[in-house]
């Protein structure tokens, strides 16, 4: 861990390091919703896509392989309207280890319901940062640049910024596909409002959060538990004032969406008005998933 928190200083530092594949991404395609006999095709591209993840270096970081980033992406094809063309949902979980513990914690959870591509079986998958041409890698290298970013914000303050803007350019160059998800105004969550939401100087707080609750608190919580999380109450507060700010913006919810039940064991064991000022803090930022934290008024 401690040589993973120097890696991102020396990114950030612009210094010059080795290459090396940055991702340990589990990817699977679900293709049970689809009427096929032959499901090679589903397998070679559950086998391609995840070579391309996996294998190719994203950043000029180097990464040891216990250092890789735990993360997972299930693609859910509900139709295929022809042979070579899939409408899809995509699922992504990413996680962080936390020192000195065995315990991974979840770092980004989103629910991608626009994934739609072509695909000829056997097809070589590649990706061009400077010639965004078609969308299944366009999109599948938009959310790579994302779950960097989250994870580099984890471990440096705003540290992911670059990653971000990466995401942002694919984001801007997918303008043209003309597809669903790309859009500015099509809907508040999809690819275009989440990353424009990311590198919005009104929500940065949940950025500076992402630092906060992981490398200053989480990190340091087998330390001094009970000191280490009032701390992370006072963190935690920062969510109140991205709230005032738009209570409806993405990535407020998928802060709450993904931390909830986590917040919700860390506070287990705490006083009872620590309690209190979590749950009146979640009743505020998150009141549909009030049935997730009702445990704190115990």
């Amino acid at each position: 861990m401690k040589l993973r928190f120097g890696l991102f200083i020396i990114f950030l530092l612009a210094v010059s390091v080795m290459q090396g594949q940055e991702l340990n991404c589990t990817l699977t395609i679900n293709a049970n919703k689809i009427q096929t006999t032959d499901k090679a095709i589903f397998q070679n591209l559950q086998t391609s896509l995840s070579e391309l993840i996996n294998n190719r270096s994203w950043t000029e970081a180097k990464f040891t392989a216990t250092e890789k980033i735990d993360c997972s992406i299930t693609v859910i094809v509900n139709t295929m309207p022809s042979e070579n063309q899939f409408n899809s949902e995509m699922q992504i979980v990413v996680r962080r280890p936390i020192y000195n513990t065995s315990y991974n914690s979840p770092i980004f959870q989103f629910q991608d319901n626009n994934f739609n591509f072509n695909y000829q079986d056997m097809q070589q998958i590649e990706f061009n940062e400077n010639n965004i041409t078609e969308n299944m890698t366009a999109v599948i290298s938009f959310y790579v640049y994302v779950i960097l970013g989250y994870d580099f914000d984890s471990f440096a303050p705003l540290g992911g910024e670059a990653l971000f803007r990466k995401a942002e350019a694919i984001s801007n160059a997918a303008q043209s596909l003309g597809e669903a998800g790309w859009k500015a105004f099509e809907n508040d969550r999809n690819r275009h409002a989440l990353i424009t939401a990311l590198l919005n100087e009104k929500y940065k707080p949940i950025r500076e959060l992402n630092y906060n609750y992981h490398r200053l608190g989480l990190d340091e919580m087998s330390k001094n538990t009970d000191e280490t999380r009032a701390k992370m109450t006072t963190y935690l507060k920062k969510l109140l004032d991205v709230q005032k700010i738009d209570p409806m913006n993405v990535v407020l919810q998928i802060f709450v969406e993904t931390k909830v039940d986590e917040i919700v064991s860390l506070y287990s064991k705490a006083s009872p008005s620590e309690k209190k000022t979590i749950f009146d803090l979640l009743s505020q930022v998150a009141p549909t998933l009030s049935d997730r934290y009702a445990s704190l008024q115990k």
